[in-house]
């Protein structure tokens, strides 16, 4: 009996100690729940990544070492301890720590908190918290080159980023707050919006796997509505919004409203379309490539002067464009600038024709009258005289062959005549006349304009094709779209009608119709200039980035190779050596003021000259510096005290204490020039603008060839040494001893005339200014 009670007791005794054991897990259990609340935690990986970006722009590598060396023991998640090492090797307070005492537990949501520390303390600018809305990833998206994103790439409203946290894939089709680095993301603090629209996407597949196109990516999600398949499979139409949400489309919206016809200009807001008037562009415009391989452009790309797209309307205003086919293009856009192409505004119009014309008036791009004129009958048209409520006339010829002659411009032929139409269109602060004329026309009268009729043959050949190139650049990509144009005719452009047709440059063009130069398929920038000093450069005189500069366009020695140029051009001596020894202030001195027997244009007038400013007029030269400021404003730069330049307006020089080229580019043309005042320094970069601030509008250039040749506005060239003279430590006068004249990039025209002297044929002649590029001929030739 006594062992039973005691067997009964020690059975009360174990059960009362279960009991007292599940109190207490229990409370340890809700103690943690206390101290760890529910939510998402922090994985090592992310905090991992985090921190190695701040390393990186904080250069503190080793001083985070021993935090990093914490974090990458293993994976998962952050754990209390390590955050509290990780804040004190920092030096930053966490704002959680004290709340979970001194247990180990994994923090949580607190994380974010502390990470909007990090980035305002050691972001600089370089970290950042951003909004971004998360579209697609991986094999779901592929480029226009057709190749599909990384597994851990997504792609964003603003491009692609490298997901480094891991959790894109969680917040897909949602508009988020990150943290981003480097075209990374590092974090993904919240969801903001938990669905995606996307504007004037294009379709390109209707069914359970939908895709679209959308700013230069095609991307494929599902589809299990079956509403949005069955609606985008009975229409024609193509462009749409669409709702993501969920990993895949669950509203579309397609867009019914099409028009089309002739373009005839393009701004920032909006395009007129001949017989529609302007349009203003949506705000979520877009551009897409119909023809060969679908791929996005923007609206730079539409081609002025052609109904080569059609345009996609919602709520009056342009939503898309659809660029439907790439046909010949044959006609040239070119705004007619007024006397002594002071400016790109007339007062008046005044026009006749050899035949018989039409002269037919739109209002916002609308015909409202047509009016018939006889050959000899004259029109003229001024902001007063408008009519209507007119803002554009169109004057056009019954025959091809006739030509308009512009009574109300002066050139140096004088009066100019063009053949083709001439538009003539009312803005607030005058007139502006375009000539629409067809393109080989255009440049029997280009060509005498920039190089002289009496040059061999073969240069002439050369620069129509390199006239020819560079129109049909602007005619793909317009070089004054708001205005309607393609190009002007002044040497902001290329030189149309100055000077008359001549039976030579007209031959030229003739034997060269159609004929572009191309690199890798696509027109080359064929830049020209007059006269080399021997040497040329390259587009980096202009600031290009050294991925953007192109590889046909290098800098070179301009001279005879001792070898037989007829059979290979590229075999001279011009070494990248030489080229960078004239980068050299002393060295390029030494060049400038000697001259090489081996020079092609060695006996040309503008190869050496000399310009002597006797007195320095320190006011104009403060005034032409801010001009040149007020137009290019991170060009002309202001020193500091701190030894920093800064772009600002510019002040008083006071008394010049030096004026010198502090650096010279490729082949040795000035790159940027200081000039040092008692009150201020002041350091201007970019060749075009040191050419306007060394001339004074009063000194002549003299040539080699004995002359002297006015200059009011700029130098012949930034090819030049600078020798100043100087009375009790002032700077009172300077020569520069220069070479060249123009910008030394691409073809002298000049040593293509000594070439075609020397033997060498139009395509020598090119292959040796613009590299391995071809000459190829245009569409529909």
């Amino acid at each position: 009996m006594k062992q039973k009670k005691r067997m009964q007791r020690k059975i009360l005794l174990s059960m009362i100690g279960l009991v007292v054991l599940l109190l207490i897990a229990s409370t340890y259990v809700i103690r943690q729940k206390v101290l760890q609340p529910q939510g998402d935690y922090i994985t090592r990986t992310e905090v991992r990544n985090e921190l190695d970006a701040f390393c990186q722009i904080n250069e503190q590598k080793d001083a985070f070492s021993e935090g990093l060396l914490l974090l990458t023991k293993q994976d998962g998640f952050l754990t209390y301890q390590e955050a509290k090492e990780i804040s004190s090797i920092l030096k930053t307070d966490l704002p959680f720590i004290n709340r979970y005492g001194k247990k180990s537990s994994i923090l949580i949501s607190d994380w974010t908190l502390y990470l909007d520390l990090l980035v305002e303390q050691y972001g600089q600018n370089e970290i950042t918290k951003e909004e971004i809305a998360l579209v697609a990833m991986g094999d779901q998206v592929s480029g226009e080159n057709g190749i599909c994103l990384e597994e851990q790439e997504v792609l964003t409203a603003n491009g692609t980023l490298q997901d480094l946290s891991g959790k894109a894939e969680e917040y897909l089709n949602e508009k988020v707050s990150a943290v981003l680095y480097n075209g990374s993301i590092l974090s993904i603090t919240e969801c903001l919006e938990p669905k995606l629209q996307l504007k004037n996407v294009y379709i390109t597949n209707a069914a359970e796997l939908f895709s679209f196109f959308w700013k230069a990516y095609e991307i494929t999600v599902p589809c299990e509505n079956d509403d949005v398949i069955v609606q985008c499979f009975s229409k024609d139409e193509r462009v749409c919004d669409i709702t993501l949400q969920g990993g895949q489309i669950t509203d579309c919206k397609l867009k019914t409203e099409l028009i089309g016809g002739k373009l005839i200009k393009v701004t920032e807001e909006a395009a007129e379309i001949e017989g529609c008037g302007l349009i203003p562009f949506s705000e979520d415009i877009a551009v897409y490539q119909l023809y060969g391989t679908l791929c996005s452009k923007s609206t730079k790309d539409l081609r002025i002067g052609y109904a080569f797209s059609d345009f996609v309307l919602e709520d009056g205003r342009i939503a898309a464009c659809l660029m439907v086919k790439d046909d010949d293009m044959d006609t040239i856009r070119v705004l007619i600038k007024n006397n002594n192409y002071e400016g790109r505004y007339h007062e008046r119009a005044e026009l006749s024709c050899d035949h018989s014309y039409q002269i037919i008036t739109y209002q916002n791009g609308i015909e409202i009258e047509r009016e018939k004129r006889q050959a000899g009958e004259s029109f003229s048209a001024s902001l007063e005289d408008f009519h209507l409520g007119a803002d554009r006339i169109q004057v056009i010829p019954d025959a091809l062959s006739a030509t308009l002659e512009l009574d109300s411009v002066t050139r140096s032929q004088g009066t100019p005549r063009y053949h083709g139409t001439i538009e003539v269109e009312r803005e607030a602060e005058g007139l502006i006349i375009i000539n629409e004329v067809l393109l080989e026309d255009y440049l029997c009268k280009v060509v005498p304009s920039e190089m002289p009729s009496s040059y061999p043959q073969e240069a002439l050949k050369a620069q129509a094709v390199c006239a020819r190139t560079y129109a049909y650049g602007k005619m793909i990509q317009s070089g004054l779209p708001a205005l309607g144009a393609h190009v002007d005719d002044s040497a902001g452009f290329q030189v149309y009608n100055n000077i008359s047709e001549q039976a030579s440059t007209t031959k030229a063009v003739k034997a060269t119709k159609g004929e572009i130069l191309t690199y890798e398929g696509v027109p080359v920038g064929a830049y020209y200039y007059s006269t080399s000093c021997g040497v040329g450069t390259d587009t980096g005189i202009w600031n290009t980035d050294e991925s953007d500069k192109p590889a046909y366009l290098t800098a070179k020695e301009i001279k005879m190779s001792s070898l037989d140029t007829k059979s290979n051009v590229n075999a001279s001596d011009m070494t990248d050596d030489m080229m960078t020894k004239l980068e050299d202030d002393e060295y390029f001195t030494t060049y400038i003021q000697s001259i090489d027997s081996a020079s092609y244009e060695k006996e040309e007038g503008w190869y050496r000259w000399n310009y002597t400013v006797e007195d320095v007029d320190v006011s104009h030269i403060e005034e032409i510096l801010a001009a040149r400021y007020e137009s290019y404003p991170n060009q002309i730069l202001t020193k500091n005290s701190d030894g920093t330049y800064e772009s600002k307006e510019i002040g008083k020089l006071g008394k010049l204490k030096d004026i010198k080229i502090i650096k010279r580019y490729i082949g040795g043309i000035a790159e940027e020039l200081l000039i040092t005042g008692t009150k201020s320094s002041v350091l201007v970069t970019g060749e075009l603008n040191i050419r306007y601030v060394l001339n004074n509008g009063e000194a002549k250039i003299y040539r080699q060839s004995g002359d002297t040749v006015d200059s009011p506005k700029t130098l012949p060239s930034a090819f030049f040494a600078i020798d100043t003279g100087k009375e009790n430590g002032y700077v009172i006068g300077y020569t520069l001893s220069g070479g060249g004249f123009g910008h030394g990039v691409g073809m002298s025209q000049n040593g293509a005339k000594a070439m075609a002297g020397a033997g060498m044929n139009c395509d020598l002649i090119l292959q040796f200014f613009y590299g391995n590029s071809e000459v190829t001929t245009m569409q529909g030739e």
